[in-house]
């Protein structure tokens, strides 16, 4: 990760760390209360911590007092932070011919646990509607973990968040790129603009970085 690229975001064990610019935050959905909750709890309306955040969590900022957790917040969104965007979600004539195949993807393969309506289930799975990954310009997070999926996680308070499997297995490179583009143009409020050529090269590298 570049240390001279304040708050900016780099390349982590394979993902994308966002950037924590007050503007980036604001621009996925964060405020000031609920990265405060995100930080100590590690769930919020915007998803759940996972991959390298999860340790930064489970052995650090869940301590934290609730003052140190809102002086954080503050200190990455401004004493004056800008306004959280909202997303509608877009309803299905107004997304794109592979968006369209993509939700009968959805359907069959994620609706079970993330709600036919994207608004997840307590204890199984987040939310897609207001998800934070969904809203990235980059979609790497979002197809790798539709690639690898993410294994069963304990969180405070006796929460917890059940596995989600990969589906590297099941779906093909066409198949996740237009399941992509449903998940961020319905949820995402982006372009669907992922092509399988995208997701064969991550496919690529899990599998040059597999054990």
């Amino acid at each position: 990760m570049d240390l001279d690229r304040h708050l900016e975001g780099g390349s982590l064990a394979g993902y994308r760390a966002p950037s924590l610019e007050a503007e980036a935050l604001a621009e996925r959905g964060w405020n000031r209360d609920d990265l405060a909750h995100f930080l100590k709890n590690g769930m919020s309306p915007q998803g759940s911590v996972f991959n390298e955040m999860f340790p930064v969590m489970h052995h650090s900022t869940q301590y934290l007092t609730d003052e140190d957790l809102s002086a954080m917040a503050t200190y990455l969104l401004g004493d004056t932070p800008p306004e959280a965007r909202r997303i509608e979600p877009r309803p299905l004539e107004a997304l794109s011919d592979s968006a369209r195949r993509g939700r009968q993807s959805y359907l069959d393969t994620c609706a079970g646990c993330h709600g036919g309506d994207g608004q997840g289930k307590p204890q199984v799975a987040v939310a897609m509607n207001g998800n934070t990954t969904l809203r990235l310009e980059d979609p790497t997070n979002l197809l790798r973990v539709m690639l690898d999926g993410i294994e069963a996680r304990d969180f405070p308070g006796f929460a917890r968040m059940q596995e989600m499997p990969g589906f590297a297995a099941h779906l093909s490179d066409a198949e996740l790129a237009d399941l992509g583009n449903y998940l961020r143009e319905t949820w995402g409020g982006r372009p669907g603009d992922i092509a399988p050529e995208d997701v064969a090269d991550l496919r690529e590298d899990s599998a040059h970085a597999a054990p």
